[in-house]
């Protein structure tokens, strides 16, 4: 919601320079990248115990050769035509890349990801389902507010008021599923219901009707919040719960590199979807006829008209876009949450692979004990 409002205000003046109002939504992380800063350095216990080993620079590198090359095809493909010649050579260096990569890990004493890891069940299943679901998540969030603003004609104040409730679901069942999964000692159950109801709401997303209001798009998020809130906690859970204590630390980072990973891939694929449903021919004209002139559009051209609707725009007014361009828009979005709901039933398929281990009391949340935590290494422990 603040995002909005900055977006919505307009082009301020300042020691004579002109700054846009959306430029705020970077602007105001500084002040709190600075508190969390000063939190880390400041409050932040230290550790109490070391563990010997050399960092994967290889592998790491090599991280970089693979992923970066296949989201830039992935990005451009739907642009320059997929069998354009460096979309087929940035796909071949990923691929090649990824060959490199496995044989490095499979060799090296420290690898950032041991190949090892995927002999278990567990931890391979849960990855892939996290995959999936955050890789649907955000290939349909990231898009959503474009179509409530341009396909719907929102104010992005109002937009970043229709999505509130996505977060807010998210947070209460990610914080509701780490107790139920704690009270029960199991988290298969949550870890499929999640997925369910998140397969559940994106097909209703994907089915919002074109003269839908704002309660409409609220309630549909509002599922894919409650949906999704499992998946932030549960399958890190599940993999920390299939391996011994000292694999804790390499299983935890996997699980948010697989997650990451999903999402940035979620994103460049389900906008190489946008592209693609954008270059259908729109015609010039509501009432023109079949042999009249016809033309595509495309993402750059959707946001730069969005950009300046909005600065024609004040107040919190609906957003003026050409009626024909707001049909072409929402039928190219809910297309792209279409893909996300078939993405979502990969993923709960996956979530039904993951073996249903009962939870070990050793990994059973501990309450927190906060005097404790800022207690000098070698003190005895509160009471």
């Amino acid at each position: 919601m603040i995002g909005g409002f900055f977006t919505d205000l307009p082009t301020a003046h300042l020691l004579g320079y002109e700054v846009a109002g959306w430029r705020w939504v970077f602007y105001i992380n500084l002040p709190l990248a600075g508190l969390a800063l000063f939190m880390i350095l400041v409050k932040m216990p230290r550790l109490t115990h070391r563990i010997g080993g050399k960092i994967d620079f290889a592998g790491a590198a090599l991280l970089i050769t693979t992923f970066v090359p296949l989201l830039l095809a992935l990005s451009w493909g739907g642009m320059a035509g997929w069998n354009a010649p460096h979309i087929l050579g940035l796909f071949a260096l990923a691929a090649a890349s990824l060959v490199v990569f496995l044989i490095v890990e499979a060799r090296v004493g420290n690898p950032i990801i041991s190949l090892d890891l995927f002999k278990n069940r567990t931890f391979a299943t849960a990855n892939l389902a996290a995959f999936l679901m955050f890789m649907a998540f955000m290939g349909m969030v990231s898009f959503l507010p474009l179509y409530l603003q341009t396909g719907l004609g929102l104010a992005a104040t109002t937009s970043g008021l229709a999505m509130t409730p996505l977060t807010l679901g998210l947070i209460l069942t990610a914080t509701a599923s780490g107790f139920l999964v704690n009270r029960i000692g199991r988290y298969k159950m949550v870890m499929v219901g999640g997925a369910a109801l998140t397969a559940f709401a994106a097909f209703l997303l994907s089915q919002t009707p074109s003269d839908a209001g704002l309660f409409d798009i609220m309630w549909r998020v509002t599922l894919l919040g409650l949906g999704l809130g499992p998946a932030q906690s549960v399958f890190n859970l599940a993999t920390q719960n299939a391996v011994p204590r000292d694999k804790l630390g390499v299983v935890t980072s996997a699980g948010q590199f697989f997650r990451q990973v999903g999402s940035t891939v979620g994103v460049a694929v389900f906008g190489a979807v946008l592209t693609h449903n954008l270059a259908a021919p729109m015609k010039t004209a509501p009432n023109a006829e079949p042999t009249a002139q016809v033309r595509t559009l495309s993402l750059a051209e959707l946001e730069r008209m969005t950009v300046e609707a909005h600065q024609s725009t004040r107040n919190g007014a609906p957003v003026a876009v050409d009626p024909e361009v707001r049909e072409a828009v929402s039928s190219a979005i809910l297309g792209v949450i279409f893909a996300g709901f078939i993405v979502c039933l990969l993923g709960f398929a996956a979530t039904l692979l993951v073996p249903d281990l009962p939870l070990q009391a050793s990994r059973r949340p501990e309450p927190l004990n906060v005097r404790a935590l800022g207690e000098a290494p070698g003190e005895p422990p509160a009471s």
